[in-house]
């Protein structure tokens, strides 16, 4: 034990000594400068706590490696806002200028919205492209944030106020869970390690979940963007004319073939006007005529590769209309359709609907994370899900309530740790100390309701008296707190180690 703390305060000397490398060649102030050092320490205090909690977390090298990288060649500016003022936190991403609160966790997130965030999403819905990205970005910078918001090398404690957008946290660490840390490498600027996520893969297992993922991070960006807001309302008007004229077939079918009609015909011109010079010419003076001075086409030869685009355009539109008229590809036509208007309906809901689309994806996420424990079959892995169990449980969901607390989710939470207590039993995690399911479930859920930060060395301490089970929790020899259950009859090991 003694030799890994050796290690890691030389670990640390050497980042130390490499950021102030870094650092004389910065015209950062000396405030800069030591904060950042700063932030250094905290993160390398923090960091094991962070780890065993959160389980889902990229190696500490990897972590100071890639802030370094960022610090040496994204930062060239820290400000510091001065205490009554009313600038804000900025970060110019070009000029890699850093406008921010002197404190770690202010330059902290400062430092990683530097980070080059090219995440490669393949979006099920075109429209929700941009919502997605901004969702990674922003829960990126809040997962990674957390190391010195909600640790301090012996506690573990949400500061929830300070989360930036606790919609966008909870849908990516949803991610997070079921991805892996790999989710992390990708929104750090790894890009090896890309179309990878969850959500690219056509996975009938998790279909609801990702479909709530787009919704949702979509909802959220609207929500806070109303010019957005707006465009996507037109949008959805347009998809429900398009859908409703092609419910009726016979009218749409005329529309399109009078639609094919109109572009031969156009394309017949634009032929006519381009093998014949004077109609090129003719065309040139009429077109420049109507065009504003900074319009205008410039050269005849620039008209002929313009008419020459025009007529590719038209092409590709008879192609589509013959796709469309095709039978099979008319009813694939008005599926997707259908999809894009029910997407476009949802995410334009309002706030209470937001709410619910919530908690439906914290409940695909728990049926999501119990199959993936059902086929768990290695004793690390189960008792790596046992802590991510614990630390959704703690996901904020507003300022006031925990995900634990949300009464419709209980019964999902119940559903999935009876899963993973099967698992831990069946592989020897924990030896069984009742066979009777609920009462084992009750014992262990209780402790998943805890902010204790390492279970290896829980020990529980059973006593029965009068139809009252009294359970006290012992972290080693301490004793961390006692829980009562009236039960008519128990049969259950006085004394039980939790992880064997």
């Amino acid at each position: 034990m003694g030799t890994k703390r050796i290690l890691s305060k030389l670990n640390i000397k050497d980042y130390n000594n490499e950021l102030e490398k870094i650092l004389e060649n910065k015209l950062f102030s000396e405030e800069a400068k030591n904060l950042l050092l700063s932030m250094l320490y905290k993160i390398e205090t923090s960091y094991n706590d962070y780890k065993k909690v959160k389980v889902e977390v990229i190696s500490k090298k990897d972590l100071l490696n890639a802030l370094l990288n960022i610090i040496r060649d994204r930062c060239h500016s820290i400000e510091f806002i001065k205490l009554n003022s009313e600038e804000e936190v900025s970060v110019d991403v070009q000029k890699g200028e850093i406008v921010c609160y002197p404190n770690e966790k202010s330059l902290l997130s400062s430092i990683l919205y530097l980070c080059d965030n090219d995440v490669k999403t393949l979006s099920k819905y075109r429209y929700a492209k941009e919502s997605i990205t901004e969702m990674m970005k922003i829960g990126s910078n809040v997962n990674q944030v957390e190391i010195i918001r909600d640790f301090n090398g012996w506690s573990w404690d949400s500061v929830v106020k300070e989360i930036e957008n606790l919609r966008y946290n909870i849908i990516y660490q949803s991610l997070l869970l079921l991805n892996g840390k790999k989710l992390v490498y990708v929104n750090l600027g790894d890009h090896e390690v890309k179309e990878n996520l969850i959500l690219n893969k056509k996975s009938k297992e998790c279909e609801k979940f990702v479909d709530l993922v787009h919704r949702l991070a979509m909802a959220t960006y609207l929500d806070e963007n109303e010019e957005k807001l707006s465009e996507v309302i037109e949008l959805k008007k347009e998809t429900k004319e398009k859908l409703d004229s092609l419910k009726n077939k016979r009218q749409f079918v005329q529309v399109t073939t009078d639609k094919k009609k109109k572009c031969t015909m156009q394309i017949e011109n634009i032929d006519k006007i381009i093998n014949n010079t004077d109609l090129l010419k003719k065309e040139y003076r009429d077109r420049n005529e109507k065009l504003p001075n900074k319009e205008k086409i410039f050269s005849i030869s620039h008209l002929a590769d313009k008419l020459e685009d025009e007529r590719k355009e038209l092409l590709d539109e008879i192609q589509q209309c013959n796709r469309i008229l095709d039978p099979k590809r008319f009813v694939k036509e008005k599926e997707n359709i259908e999809k894009e208007y029910v997407f476009l309906q949802s995410v334009t809901a309002n706030k209470d609907d937001v709410n619910k689309q919530v908690i439906d994806l914290c409940i695909e996420f728990l049926r999501c994370a119990e199959k993936k424990i059902s086929k768990l079959e290695d004793k690390n892995d189960i008792v790596d899900w046992i802590y991510k169990i614990r630390y959704y449980k703690y996901i904020p969901f507003d300022e006031i309530l925990y995900l634990k607390d949300i009464e419709v989710l209980q019964k999902y939470f119940k559903q999935t740790i009876k899963v993973l207590i099967n698992k831990a039993q069946k592989y020897k995690v924990w030896e069984v100390f009742s066979e009777d399911q609920e009462l084992t479930y009750m014992i262990i859920n209780e402790l998943l309701n805890t902010k204790i930060i390492s279970f290896e060395n829980i020990n529980i301490l059973c006593k029965y008296q009068k139809e009252i089970l009294t359970v006290e929790y012992y972290d080693g020899n301490a004793l961390e707190f006692v829980t009562k259950f009236e039960l008519k009859a128990v049969k259950i090991k006085k004394k039980i180690k939790l992880f064997i």
